[in-house]
């Protein structure tokens, strides 16, 4: 894992910073024997758009420099809640993509460590897990989600201890790199609707199309999906399983240039 981990290193940074490449999350509890299930946020499990005008920097940010997500409120509107941000922020809509509380329900009760992977803006993500969160049918006290991953991370050494500086994750924008995760490669899956967020592990990943605020059944077969992945013995790796997804649920297709699994 290491090795991959200065691969990456090198890739991104260069060589005179090899040694300064860390993990976004803690290591994964040696109590535990799961599968590590990557979900993208935006386009993926919701929706958020903002309400009324902004600026590009508050748009891609979420609230102006200086608010904080702990002044955010919630307003229910049918199938859409408002974000209302802190006093001179941004409202967001925030709608749900279909079948996520669904989702998220086979994520707690299955043998899966969910972690959430997001670019979106820092500021209201806080209070979209919330929201998200608040879907869940309280059948289990495990969370759906034990680690987010944001640009604004702590960094983790191998043997789990926080590092002390603020590390910078500004690279992340531009991929979701799995290696990053300090986890078995081979038992990771990794679902976005970007590809360009998949391109490094293309065989462990789901492709989903976008959510575009209309009713669509992408996550309920990706539950099911899920519910074959976890009744498979952990002795097959994810990109095995993933070529035996029935079809009915996902295709092997191409885009751009690159073979992705994709959930139809």
């Amino acid at each position: 894992m290491r090795r991959s981990l200065a691969r990456l290193a090198k890739r991104f940074y260069g060589k005179e910073e090899l040694a300064q490449l860390r993990y976004v999350v803690p290591p994964a509890s040696t109590a535990s024997l799961s599968r590590c299930v990557v979900l993208d946020l935006h386009e993926t499990l919701v929706r958020v758009e903002p309400v009324g005008e902004c600026d590009e920097t508050q748009e891609r940010r979420g609230a102006p420099e200086g608010c904080l997500s702990d002044g955010w409120e919630r307003e229910k509107n049918k199938d859409v809640t408002i974000l209302h941000g802190p006093s001179g922020g941004v409202d967001y809509s925030l709608k749900m993509r279909p079948g996520v509380s669904q989702l998220l329900r086979v994520i707690k009760e299955g043998n899966f460590e969910g972690i959430l992977w997001t670019v979106g803006g820092v500021l209201y993500v806080k209070e979209v897990i919330r929201a998200l969160e608040a879907s869940e049918e309280a059948h289990t006290e495990k969370k759906a989600f034990a680690h987010t991953v944001m640009s604004t991370n702590d960094a983790y050494e191998a043997d789990g201890s926080k590092q002390a500086e603020p590390h910078d994750w500004a690279f992340l924008e531009d991929c979701k790199p799995l290696e990053l995760l300090n986890r078995d490669l081979s038992q990771c899956l990794q679902v976005d609707d970007r590809t360009d967020y998949l391109r490094q592990h293309p065989d462990a990943a789901l492709i989903i199309p976008p959510y575009v605020g209309t009713a669509d059944d992408h996550l309920f077969k990706l539950a099911e999906i899920l519910r074959l992945l976890d009744a498979t013995p952990m002795d097959v790796p994810v990109p095995e399983f993933l070529r035996t997804v029935p079809t009915h649920l996902a295709v092997k297709r191409l885009r751009d240039g690159v073979l992705f699994s994709c959930i139809v």
